[in-house]
Formats: structure tokens, sequence, C-alpha cells
């Protein structure tokens, strides 16, 4: 908004049926400024200003402004944090211990690379890095990455304390890594909803270890991640849709349901396996009623192809933005066109 307040989300009241995108008629609902939403946009908004910066100096300047208006707004309203409507029945993408520190953390991170004030580097000596994340909920790890590359312009404090957290989670998914049958690098934490996402953001912590040190173990460890997306797994399946011999043909994907083709859309990361079976039909009370698949009540093995799985075969954006980067930045290492090493 024109005060700096970005709304928490644009929502029909209940999640739409089958159908495309431009036969769905439900209305749509602007709903709340929250704390969150305005310091992640502030974050965006500033890493995006310095990319920009060498091919449109105009819309760079628009963006960063963007950004110091949204951060200001946050400042002045610490304690606003979403609640969701009672008759809003769509996710609420909030969680029990939200208090906006990560965010403040991710935000003034991405301000003080942009601007280089003062003022964000103060604010974030505030905060302490934890060995935690990333994830919808928590974008701690997202500040620590930067500050850790950017150690000498963060300073002792600040840099040394992210470079030091992000090694010590690092080296730790190296172990499990390398002791791991599949050489998959994830704590048993990963196997939660989402679980798919874990081991993308898994990979993009190895690999900005690998970036602070150039140690090849931490690269090896990234693409040991990578493999296990699109094949390398108990299920042998690659979870990208239209990628690899056997992969998702029924992800619980609106457009891939409804668009009059066979194939589903290609390229899309799927949620991956876990035991929380929020689908599954226990009792007769369950709207997909999927059968139930984690019988061997082994985590990596709780996943079916099916429509009806949307805690197993969804697609969201949370997890297939970290394949990207992830696909992305070891194509560009092996390819030769980034120098990624930066110790």
């Amino acid at each position: 908004d024109k005060d700096g307040g970005v709304y928490h989300k644009l929502t029909s009241l209940k999640f739409g049926s089958s159908t495309m995108p431009e036969l769905d008629g439900a209305l749509r609902y602007a709903i709340e400024k929250s704390l969150t939403a305005t310091l992640d946009f502030a974050a965006v908004m500033a890493q995006a200003s310095r990319v920009y910066a060498k091919f449109d100096a105009d819309f760079s300047k628009r963006m960063l402004k963007a950004s110091e208006v949204a951060y200001y707004w946050a400042k002045r309203h610490p304690k606003t944090l979403y609640k969701q409507p009672s008759d809003v029945q769509t996710g609420d993408y909030t969680h029990g211990g939200e208090d906006g520190k990560d965010e403040f953390a991710f935000a003034a991170t991405e301000l003080y690379r942009a601007t280089k004030k003062a003022e964000y580097l103060k604010d974030l000596k505030q905060y302490k890095f934890r060995a935690d994340g990333p994830w919808w909920g928590d974008v701690n790890m997202l500040a620590i990455y930067h500050a850790a590359l950017d150690s000498a312009d963060f300073g002792a404090k600040v840099g040394g304390e992210a470079r030091k957290t992000l090694l010590h989670v690092a080296k730790e998914l190296r172990n499990v890594g390398d002791t791991s049958a599949y050489r998959l690098p994830a704590f048993p934490s990963s196997w939660n909803w989402g679980s798919n996402s874990a081991m993308a953001n898994n990979g993009i912590v190895l690999l900005h270890a690998y970036y602070v040190t150039g140690d090849k173990s931490f690269l090896d460890g990234a693409q040991q991640c990578l493999d296990y997306l699109l094949g390398k797994n108990p299920m042998e399946i690659s979870y990208v849709t239209g990628f690899g011999f056997r992969s998702p043909r029924f992800p619980h994907h609106r457009v891939s349901e409804s668009d009059f083709v066979d194939d589903p859309v290609p390229g899309m990361l799927v949620g991956g396996p876990h035991l929380g079976k929020q689908d599954i039909n226990l009792d007769g009370t369950e709207l997909w009623k999927c059968p139930n698949y984690a019988t061997a009540d082994k985590p990596a093995l709780a996943y079916i192809d099916n429509r009806c799985s949307y805690a197993t075969n969804e697609v969201a954006i949370n997890w297939n933005a970290p394949l990207a980067y992830l696909a992305g930045a070891l194509q560009a290492i092996y390819s030769g066109h980034a120098n990624a090493v930066v110790k």
C-alpha cells in the first residue's frame, strides 16, 4: 500500500475447484497488512534493486524506495501479525512461534547490502542468528547466506557469526549424508509436509558453505540433494513432473487437473513423502479420501502419485523455488559459468 504496508495474501474465501484459472469466478480479497509480508517484500525489493541496477536504474531506484518504505512501516507496526478471519478457509500460513524477528533480519541484511546505511547494520546487530531454516515460516537462513558471503562488509559481529552458523549447519548436514545409505544430507526433521522443499533447501545451505570455503565436499552434498529429488530415492521416482523415466503423473495441481491434457504441466516439483497422513481417509471424514499410502510407517516411502494427495503430491512455490536455485546454481558451477567461491 502507499503507506508501505503489504497485505498478507490475496485469496478467495475457500479453496477453488479443479478448474482453469480464467474460469474460476470466486471473489478474491486482499486481506490484512502483516509484519511478515511487509518485511519479506522489503527484503526481496532490496535484493532486486541491486540486480536491476545494472540494467534499469530507474526501476532499481523505485524498488529500493519501496523496500525502505516497507521496512519503516514494519518498524512502526512491530506487532501487526496476521490473524485469519473466521470466514476465510484457505491456508493462513502462520505458525505458533511467529514474532517477525527473522523477517527483520532478512530485510535488514538485504537493505544493508543495497544501501550500506549504518541503521540497517545496527538493527541487524540486535538479532542472534540461529541454526534453523529455511522454510516458509523461518527466513533466518536467508539473512545468514548473504551476511556470510559478504562477511567483511558486515563486520566480525554480524558477518563472522553468520559464517559460523552457516558452517555449523552445513557440517552437520554433510556428516548425516556421509552416514546415509542414500548419501542424503537430511535431518530427521526434514521428513514433514513438503519434505522435498527441505531437501532442496539443504542443498542450498551446502552450496553456500561451498561458496565461503571452497570445500568440494559441500558441493558434493548439494549435488546429492538434487540427485534425491531427481530419482535417487527409496521411491525410485523423479519428483519433478515430466522429468526422468518415472515421474508424477497425477499431481495435486488445479491446472494439470483441468487443462484437458493427459500429462501434467512439466517441470513442477511435488511435495514429497512424509508421515503426516493429513489427506488419508482414516475415519471417513477426509474430503479428498486418499487411500492409506503410509502403511509401511517409513517416512521416505509415505508417498502416493494421486490427485487426492495434497499432503505429498501437491505443487507449491516454496519447494519449486529452492529447486530452481539448486539446479541452476549447480549447472552454472559445473559448466564454468560461475566462479562461486568467495572465500
